[in-house]
Order: structure tokens, then sequence, then C-alpha cells
């Protein structure tokens, strides 16, 4: 089950136990929303990858290299970096910003709804 926290500046979301397909359209959505929210910035948590045995495996972590690969989340994002801590991988992507700033904070709700 995925996890979105919101802090009105930051958005985090956590991807364990996603099915790819799902992960990437919910990765979609929420930097959409993020940037329509004035967010600085969404954090995506994809957890260790298991590529180091099949490098060609399907994974959300490649499908996400892909998507920035593919230019489809450009105009929302200002560009991306990958951390690992602990073992733990995340993708970091600052956010185009709009003028408008604040307002509600997004919800896992809110961005399958849309």
């Amino acid at each position: 089950m995925p996890k979105l926290n919101d802090t009105g500046q930051r958005v985090s979301l956590d991807l364990h136990g996603m099915r790819v397909d799902d992960a990437i359209r919910l990765v979609r959505r929420t930097v959409q929303m993020a940037h329509q929210s004035g967010r600085a910035q969404v954090d995506v948590i994809t957890g260790a990858s298991t590529t180091r045995s099949d490098p060609q495996a399907d994974t959300i972590k490649t499908r996400l290299t892909t998507l920035l690969q593919s230019g489809q989340i450009d105009h929302w994002v200002a560009h991306h970096r990958w951390s690992v801590d602990g073992g733990q991988c995340q993708l970091v992507l600052p956010i185009t910003r709009l003028n408008q700033r604040g307002g509600k904070r997004i919800t896992l709700r809110d961005v399958y709804r849309r």
C-alpha cells in the first residue's frame, strides 16, 4: 500500500508494495498535483532495487528511469536525482513551481480521484 505525506512544501510518496504500472500512474498524478499546488519537491521512495541479479527486470525504479528519459514529466519537474540511504532508493524531483503556493494538503485519495 502506498503512503503519501504532504508537508505543504514537499510531498513524499512511498511506493512499497505497489505493482509497477500502478506506481508509475501514481507518480505522474502526484507530480502533476504537486506542481499545481505549488509544492517545491516530490520524493519518491522505491525501496531497494532487485535489478542487481537482472538488469533488465521491469521494476518501479527502471520504469521511473524510462519515464524521466522520455520527457513525459519535464513540464512539471526541473531536474532529478537518485539517492540511496540504508538500502532505500529515493528519487528526488524538484518541481517547476507555479506562482500559487499552499492550499489544501495533497492526499492519496485526491491523487486516486484524478
